[in-house]
């Protein structure tokens, strides 16, 4: 016997009787199942997408990243990858406290407060299959140093001899710096009459 199912069988239990006629002339009956199941659903994996790193943004400035592309080049946006994915989950590592990730859609908001020391945070994101496999990329955010400038409206300036007086430093968003949270330096190339 060979049991072959076409595509347009619906899935269920189909039962028939099988008849064997012995050597003696009588006839034994066997009642026989044989179920047929759905077929499994296709394996949809969603690729990382980190076309936006490295990423460099300035301290309180914000970003928003998709890390993750819709599976077969569809153009809907994901909104639930563990549907649209077959099953795939989506975590970070190590990251930074300015960074949070939606796990359904894949959106990363970065907004680093203006606190944010300048450096290069690299972290990880993890997307791991229904089948236990795990695909790790690292990114780095890199925050840069503050671009201070001198605040020029203290020109010109009109001292006495001995007398001291402090020049502030801003940065673009107009608050006040020291020299050493600040992108490079201040020199006075000159002093005279």
């Amino acid at each position: 016997m060979i049991v072959k199912p076409t595509k347009d069988e619906k899935p269920g239990d189909y039962t028939f009787n099988i008849q064997k006629m012995t050597a003696a002339g009588k006839i034994e009956t066997k009642e026989v199942t044989i179920t047929i199941e759905e077929p499994p659903a296709p394996i949809v994996s969603c690729p990382l997408n980190l076309s936006g790193f490295p990423l460099t943004l300035k301290a309180g400035e914000s970003d928003e990243k998709v890390v993750v592309s819709p599976p077969n080049n569809e153009k809907e946006a994901i909104t639930n990858i563990e549907i649209q994915c077959s099953g795939e989950k989506l975590s970070l590592e190590y990251k930074p406290d300015f960074v949070t990730l939606d796990p359904l859609t894949g959106n990363m908001v970065i907004k680093p407060g203006k606190d944010v020391k300048a450096g290069d945070y690299t972290f990880k994101i993890n997307k791991e299959t229904a089948a236990g496999e795990i695909e790790t990329k690292e990114v780095t955010i890199t925050i840069p140093n503050a671009q201070c400038k001198l605040i020029t409206k203290h020109f010109p300036v009109t001292m006495k001899i001995g007398e001291e007086k402090a020049m502030s430093l801003i940065k673009e968003d107009n608050s006040e710096y020291d020299l050493g949270e600040c992108d490079g330096s201040f020199e006075i190339d000159s002093v005279g009459p």
